[in-house]
């Protein structure tokens, strides 16, 4: 029973990733119908949002717990997954993504964005060594720095998006976008610590939550808000690191319990 337990509390996330892109949709719709232009807003949506966002957070944290502290699982308890093809799906994402920053270089030149699309390039070959490996615990020096190349990636997106975002006056336009990058930081540090032999497996699935439901957010409620916000090429570009985490993580967080049980 304890092995069917664990990956289904994974599901719960995306459910929730799936109500709060409803919910931001029609948090969208209702902002423009009302002002004709995005504006912060107080709606019945947006305290749903924040209900469901903090119930999210609470959640993450006692099963972070539950599977740690309280119910003591076996090796045998947790699903063996293959990390091997997650880890190249997500490293061919990122790869994809500096490809992207590398062609708006040819339109308008940034050292900004070139350092970018070197460091993603290299974020993505770190995760095709991790993938290798299967993200065992190895004493090599290389692969102990391409473990963390993952983590100052991550670290530099935050960073990036925090000061592209900031200058907006409504919070709401990227605070899910924000939330979700810093979720994939706290991953990327959950893989680099397992590599090296720390036991992370609380951060691993609050991160495994957050980064759920927080990219299924980003993704979907364009979708609900009736036109309001397009995905366009650049808003896709955005998305593709997050793609990529949410197809690793559930994987990660499965291997990391049952190497450490």
């Amino acid at each position: 029973m304890k092995n069917k337990i664990f990956p289904l509390i994974l599901f719960f996330p995306a459910v929730a990733g799936l109500c709060g892109a409803f919910l931001r949709g029609e948090q969208i719709k209702e902002a423009y119908e009302v002002s004709g232009g995005f504006i912060s807003g107080s709606s019945s949506f947006a305290y749903g949002l924040l209900i469901l966002c903090a119930l999210v957070f609470l959640i993450a944290i006692g099963a972070a717990f539950l599977f740690t502290k309280w119910i003591v699982l076996s090796k045998n308890d947790v699903p063996k997954v293959n990390v091997f093809f997650p880890f190249w799906i997500s490293g061919a994402i990122v790869f994809a993504y500096a490809v992207m920053v590398l062609f708006t270089l040819f339109d308008s030149f940034s050292m900004i964005n070139l350092i970018l699309c070197i460091f993603s390039a290299y974020c993505a070959v770190s995760l095709f060594a991790l993938g290798r490996y299967r993200m065992s615990e190895r004493e090599n020096t290389a692969y102990c720095v391409m473990s963390a190349v993952p983590v100052f990636w991550a670290a530099f997106m935050l960073i990036l998006t925090f000061r592209e975002k900031i200058s907006d006056p409504v919070v709401w336009d990227y605070v899910f976008n924000i939330f979700s990058y810093l979720s994939i930081l706290f991953s990327a540090y959950a893989i680099a610590a397992h590599t090296l032999g720390k036991d992370k497996r609380i951060i691993t699935l609050i991160a495994c939550f957050c980064s759920i439901f927080f990219f299924l957010i980003e993704i979907f409620s364009p979708f609900v808000s009736g036109g309001n916000i397009s995905l366009n090429a650049a808003k896709i570009a955005e998305l593709l690191p997050q793609l990529a985490f949410l197809i690793l993580m559930p994987f990660v967080t499965i291997e990391i319990f049952r190497k450490r049980n």
